[in-house]
């Protein structure tokens, strides 16, 4: 298990390619060049907001907003509390963040085994490319040796300098941004009250998981078939208690 402390960590302005300022504490990071590299980090959005086009990555995200409402596209507004899983290869934006907005956000290698650049790889090869041309509205914009104007996304430039090659982006997954809205999960609270305090740790669950739980096992006793320990324990309500003394 690794455990990072916010207010020791690594950090600094970010997203320079963009337009605005955006402040990120560095939590854990993963191993730079791996296909199974990650970020999580905290952001602060500062002062004037912070935005990008619509673009895309060829990575995964998971975004959990801490305080404010981000602007996820212009249609899909996070509240706070509330979760987001970005697929790679899957476009969202643009996003226009507001001053004040906190949010954790995990990034990490996704199926297509691209793997995910590290922020400091990513900045150095911002610095670089403004040599080359420039950066405006988030897009990064240079003329070849025969005179031909490129537009690029500025994350897929600084990605292609970084690497030295094309940004190849796999078969989108999905076809959206997967939001979570945790005010509408219901819970049985005075139920899950009474298990938090047989058991310290207890994960909320709704209610239509435990009624998926206890219909299979009325169909297991039905049809014969033997009912697991777990789900014995669990009917006896002993199962917390064991639970608990296995952690000990």
């Amino acid at each position: 298990m690794r455990i990072s402390d916010v207010a020791s960590a690594e950090g600094g302005a970010v997203g320079s390619m963009r337009v605005g300022k955006l402040d990120q504490k560095f939590l854990l990071q993963g191993e730079d060049g791996s296909p199974n590299n990650y970020l999580l980090n905290v952001g602060l959005t500062g002062s004037g907001g912070w935005g990008t086009p619509r673009h895309r990555h060829n990575f995964d995200q998971i975004r959990y907003v801490l305080k404010g409402k981000y602007p996820a596209s212009p249609h899909k507004i996070m509240g706070e509390g509330s979760v987001a899983y970005f697929p790679e290869s899957v476009h969202y934006g643009p996003q226009d963040r507001p001053e004040g907005l906190e949010m954790m956000v995990i990034q990490f290698g996704g199926a297509s085994g691209e793997g995910f650049l590290s922020t400091p790889r990513r900045e150095e090869a911002n610095e670089a490319l403004k040599a080359k041309g420039e950066f405006k509205d988030g897009i990064f914009t240079w003329i070849d040796d025969k005179g031909q104007k490129h537009n690029v996304d500025g994350a897929t430039a600084c990605y292609e300098e970084a690497m030295g090659k094309k940004m190849v982006l796999a078969k989108p997954r999905y076809d959206d941004v997967v939001m979570m809205d945790p005010d509408s999960v219901r819970l049985d609270r005075d139920r899950d009250v009474r298990r938090i305090q047989e058991a310290p740790g207890h994960v909320h669950r709704t209610r239509y998981q435990d009624r998926f739980r206890e219909g299979r096992r009325r169909r297991n006793v039905q049809h014969g078939h033997p009912v697991s320990d777990r789900s014995a324990f669990h009917e006896q309500g002993q199962y917390h208690r064991q639970r608990k003394d296995l952690w000990r």
